[in-house]
């Protein structure tokens, strides 16, 4: 008797398992399953964002430029790095950065002296 009965009669082979064509249509049915669960998370995550970031930047603009004719928030470079500026729109100025709201914007956080009190 053997150690292992249940390899009896086995005969290994040089040949793999699966064929290449088969491990390439596996690999390629993966990834499109993790892009199609991945996708949306993230088209939701940045929208999300955006809309934050446009009203942080409407309530900061309140403050600091309450002249503005209009705010425009855009994901980019800033003197601290990539993130969300908030810009005031005016018509006599131009358009001015007012406010860095960082990588993930919240609502901002204000000392005091700028509202009056």
């Amino acid at each position: 008797m053997s150690e292992n009965p249940e390899l009896d009669g086995y005969e290994p082979t040089e040949r793999p398992i699966r064929s290449r064509g088969m491990i390439i249509a596996i690999r390629v049915t993966v990834s499109l399953a993790l892009g199609a669960l991945l996708l949306p998370a993230v088209i939701v995550g940045v929208g999300y964002t955006a809309r934050t970031a446009d009203s942080a930047c409407r309530v900061t603009a309140s403050v600091y430029a309450p002249g503005a004719a209009s705010v425009s928030t855009r994901f980019e470079f800033g003197p601290s790095g990539l993130g969300w500026q908030c810009f005031a729109v005016t018509t006599s100025h131009g358009e001015r950065r007012i406010a860095e709201l960082g990588l993930i914007p919240s609502a901002p956080t204000f000392r005091g002296d700028e509202i009056g009190a």
